[in-house]
């Protein structure tokens, strides 16, 4: 009981609003007071509904969010408040004005006898949407059956295709074969291609070992060239040195210069012999290492006329390669 206009109604929809998020949108806030919050103490517990930039629901410290026109189920289990304990001023008196479905209603809510009728409604609802699934796939049914029709070459097809794929298969294997032979004899043109390379250098293996043996037999005769050279240099220096002790000899050393020079003379003409055979040697050398320089020459003009111009195993440049200055 209070006065009128003390705020109880107000109250009394805060408590609602709280209780069972009801009425839903925005219809019943100000569009000047800001946010909107309904707060309950219960025991130990706050209770807090709340709506402006985020639309939630607090127990405590923990936040609900996106719920829709429900109540979180932590919050509804807590308060446990139905319709009958909440009355607004202008209601009618509970279950007297109310119909007899009305009230049966209610108390099958209160057992729990809702929930039959709720399942009746829902198995209603599924009997009719099967009864529609039934008619829609009857007749897709009919329809598979008349375009099935329209296939039965379809068991045809699949043997010609089983043949076809069988000698597909084979196409395949022939195929692979191919490529194989194919491999082989491109191998076997590049093997042929080097013997024939080979060959043409082989050919001139006996030419090239006797040009090789003539080269080093030069080398050899330079080699005793050179020596003898150096022997005919001593020979003369000696020789020079006797004439010059002959003029610079003094008359009273004169018997004992003959003497010596006469010794040395012998010594020398020791020497003289020796490379006047050295000589002849050399001689013989010179003349056999011009035959054999002319059997090179010769040699190396068959092996020129014969070798190409690009050695096949090197593939160095041959045209301007003398092979008597190596």
């Amino acid at each position: 009981m209070g006065a009128t206009d003390s705020g109880k109604t107000a109250i009394l929809r805060a408590l609602r609003w709280l209780i069972w998020n009801r009425p839903s949108g925005d219809s019943f806030r100000s569009t000047w007071g800001g946010h909107t919050r309904a707060t309950v103490e219960l025991d130990d517990h706050h209770i807090t509904r709340h709506k402006g930039d985020v639309n939630s629901y607090l127990l405590d410290d923990q936040t609900f969010k996106a719920f829709g026109n429900d109540v979180p189920e932590p919050i509804k289990d807590l308060l446990n408040i139905d319709d009958i304990n909440l009355q607004m001023q202008l209601d009618a008196p509970f279950l007297i004005s109310a119909s007899a479905g009305e009230t049966a209603s209610y108390f099958n809510r209160i057992a729990h006898l809702d929930q039959i009728d709720i399942g009746l409604k829902n198995l209603q609802g599924w009997l009719r949407k099967l009864s529609i699934r039934h008619e829609e796939d009857t007749e897709r049914i009919q329809e598979l059956q008349q375009a099935h029709k329209r296939y039965d070459y379809i068991p045809k097809f699949e043997a010609r295709l089983e043949v076809l794929e069988s000698m597909q298969g084979e196409k395949n294997h022939i195929g692979a074969q191919f490529q194989k032979l194919t491999s082989a004899l491109n191998e076997l043109a590049d093997v042929e291609y080097e013997l024939v390379r080979i060959r043409e250098v082989t050919a001139h293996k006996n030419q090239v070992f006797k040009i090789l043996s003539l080269i080093k037999e030069k080398e050899s005769l330079q080699k005793q060239l050179n020596t003898l050279e150096e022997y005919i240099r001593q020979h003369k220096h000696v020789r020079e040195m006797i004439h010059l002790y002959k003029q610079r000899a003094k008359p009273l050393d004169k018997a004992v210069q003959i003497l010596t020079l006469m010794d040395q003379r012998d010594i020398l003409q020791k020497d003289a012999d020796s490379l006047e055979t050295k000589l002849d040697r050399l001689k013989d050398v010179t003349d056999k290492w011009k035959m054999k320089i002319d059997l090179a020459k010769a040699g190396q003009k068959t092996f020129d006329a014969s070798m190409p111009d690009i050695c096949p195993l090197c593939e160095t440049d041959l045209t301007t390669r003398n092979i008597h200055e190596r």
